[in-house]
């Protein structure tokens, strides 16, 4: 969460043993000590920004982004590379 707080579903903890539940909270952990919530919100709202102006030309850059529904959900996509994903997941194993 934006605020640092990490929430666990308690279906999640029902499948999980205390040790694989460790583990995903470790993970969680390091997004949180990373910021990554922070950046992936700074980022779709500077998308948000962007998309609105090109949006608001009335060309065809204006028709391509108020139709073009991909173009907004960018940020949404992964904002953590697979090498911060494995720094992470260590992270996990030794919580």
């Amino acid at each position: 969460m934006a605020n640092g707080t990490i929430r666990v579903y308690s279906g999640l903890m029902d499948m999980l043993d205390d040790g694989e539940l460790r583990f995903v909270i470790g993970h969680e952990m390091g997004h949180v000590m990373k910021n990554h919530i922070r950046k992936k919100i700074r980022l779709a709202y500077a998308a948000s920004a962007v998309r609105k102006g090109i949006a608001s030309q009335n060309n065809i850059a204006g028709d391509v982004a108020r139709h073009c529904w991909r173009f907004g959900r960018i940020p949404h996509e992964r904002t953590v590379s697979q090498l911060e994903e494995r720094k992470l997941m260590i992270m996990g194993w030794d919580s």
